[in-house]
């Protein structure tokens, strides 16, 4: 039995639309028609970015220019896009679809690329269950502030999808301490984030254990071993507790990365031997406390590892350094309030279409 090649495109469930290098669509079948509402009268011939699907990411981003295009990079590149990208697509009626959206480079036959296919799917169903867990897990993750005037507290949190893997939290323990904690699950999605619950219950469950930070953090991997039985999923974090009288700062790790550490001066530094195991891996592991002291004016920029595993530019990953100089040339070490600057300039200085991964800042920052 022999099958045509436009058949069998015809006859996906999924949306698909094949354009030239210059993004002229040339074909689009019935689903994509099915989909969007966009008949293949209306659209061959056209640009894609041409007022048709006119994409936007989650937080709103156009992806039509040529820098976030996923269908523009798979071209430019050569490369498949096999992990399916969330965006959402104009229809006909002027309504935005959120969709899961594949690329890859069309190539003749002797290897050289000559356009560009798109396929897509409807996910309404599984956006609002989405939309609900993300609900679910602000609140979930949500915080009291601290108001202290001798010391500035703020937090950004960008999940890759709608809902994500990190997590961080903070509580006064007493009238001078401040304990807080930050870190990243394994894996994405509702999975990850049902996760990262789990760990704010841990973070209720052993409040009590937070003014000595070595025992709080046993104590949560001892539970946590407990509770995932056969499951091999872990988690990174880092634990601080603040003394905003002597500006001590305990620090325990648990294979989260260390905080950078700007002084007043201007310099910045960070300590590559903070180090320890990550939580839910082994029963009965020891963490060790380090202490640094924060004099007044100093800030530490805290963060999950999707801040600096970033491939930037020329490929390889931005790394610690290059973390610390973006949030220097955001002004971090000289303003408050500059976490969504430094976001905006991890993006910029990538490789890539959107963070690749969860990303968490937290800023503590000592004022008096």
């Amino acid at each position: 039995m022999q099958y045509d090649p436009a058949d069998v495109v015809a006859s996906l469930a999924d949306g698909l639309y094949i354009t030239d290098l210059e993004r002229r669509i040339v074909y689009w079948n019935p689903a994509a028609e099915r989909i969007t509402g966009w008949r293949p009268e209306d659209v061959v011939g056209r640009q894609c970015l041409a007022d048709i699907l006119c994409h936007v990411d989650k937080d709103g981003h156009q992806l039509c220019g040529e820098e976030h295009c996923p269908l523009h990079r798979s071209m430019v590149t050569g490369s498949v896009e096999a992990q399916e990208v969330l965006v959402f697509g104009l229809t006909r009626e002027g309504d935005r679809v959120p969709m899961r959206v594949t690329t890859a480079p069309l190539r003749d036959a002797r290897g050289e690329v000559i356009g560009g296919v798109e396929t897509f799917r409807a996910i309404e169903s599984e956006y609002r269950d989405l939309q609900r867990a993300q609900r679910v897990q602000q609140m979930a993750l949500t915080h009291p502030e601290i108001n202290d005037p001798r010391v500035w507290i703020e937090d950004h949190y960008v999940p890759r999808d709608i809902v994500g893997g990190d997590f961080h939290a903070l509580r006064s323990v007493d009238r001078d301490r401040v304990a807080f904690w930050i870190g990243d699950v394994m894996g994405h999605g509702i999975s990850a984030a049902l996760y990262t619950m789990q760990m704010q219950c841990l973070w209720n469950e052993f409040a009590p254990l937070m003014a000595e930070p070595n025992r709080f953090l046993y104590a949560v991997n001892e539970r946590l071993i407990t509770l995932k039985g056969e499951d091999h999923s872990f988690a990174t974090a880092l634990f601080g507790l603040l003394n905003l009288r002597s500006g001590e700062l305990a620090l325990v790790s648990a294979g989260g990365p260390p905080p950078l550490h700007f002084r007043a001066n201007g310099s910045v530094g960070w300590d590559d031997d903070l180090s320890g195991v990550p939580l839910g891996v082994l029963p009965g592991m020891p963490f060790d406390a380090t202490t640094v002291t924060m004099a007044q004016g100093d800030s530490m920029l805290f963060f999950t590892d999707g801040a600096t595993e970033v491939p930037g530019l020329d490929g390889e990953m931005i790394g610690t350094a290059g973390l610390a100089r973006i949030a220097k040339e955001c002004g971090f070490h000289r303003e408050r309030s500059r976490l969504r600057q430094i976001e905006a300039a991890l993006l910029a200085a990538s490789n890539t279409i959107h963070l690749p991964d969860d990303v968490t800042l937290l800023e503590v920052r000592l004022t008096g």
